[in-house]
């Protein structure tokens, strides 16, 4: 949303629609089952994909991951003139929830994907908006993650939205 706000505000002469095809919990395997119902139908002008937080090693490993995006990416590629932006995640910290699904710290593999959702941007020449560097430059900085994040593990506040929205209209820039 605030990204659609900022669209909105840098081109007040043009009607924006955004859909949010987004779903809390989902991740990338059921996003790619949806593509042709949630996004394709619609012939967006632009497409953004965001998949990376909600997939850990249960869910298959980093290669598979990158099979699943590559194959996502060209999907909409094959099915609009849409312009795509991957985005690398926000930060994520030590999760209980996933401890309690029995998903170990170590099988939590954000950094792997990000360098898969970089590799990818390159290869299928789509845009790339690296949140995570972002992220990274501000922990580096002492800024606390865990301020940022909305449920104190991987699901950004207004503040860390506003993080995505600064990065996303960078690339306008």
């Amino acid at each position: 949303d605030k990204f659609r706000e900022r669209l909105i505000d840098r081109f007040e002469q043009t009607s924006v629609s955004v859909i949010n095809a987004g779903i809390a919990g989902d991740n990338l395997i059921s996003m790619v089952k949806r593509a042709d119902r949630d996004v394709i139908r619609y012939q967006p002008d632009l497409v953004l994909i965001n998949g990376s937080l909600n997939w850990n090693a249960s869910m298959g490993t980093t290669e598979q991951y990158a099979e699943l995006l590559t194959g996502l990416v060209r999907k909409i590629k094959a099915g609009t003139d849409a312009d795509i932006i991957l985005l690398t995640p926000n930060g994520d910290l030590p999760n209980t929830t996933f401890e309690a699904l029995g998903i170990k710290a170590e099988e939590v593999t954000t950094p792997e994907r990000c360098e898969v959702i970089r590799r990818i941007a390159e290869e299928e020449q789509v845009c790339l908006a690296d949140v995570r560097k972002v992220w990274d430059r501000a922990a580096d900085l002492g800024c606390p993650w865990k301020e940022l994040l909305a449920n104190g593990v991987n699901h950004p506040s207004v503040e860390g939205h506003e993080v995505y929205a600064d990065v996303l209209m960078q690339l306008l820039d």
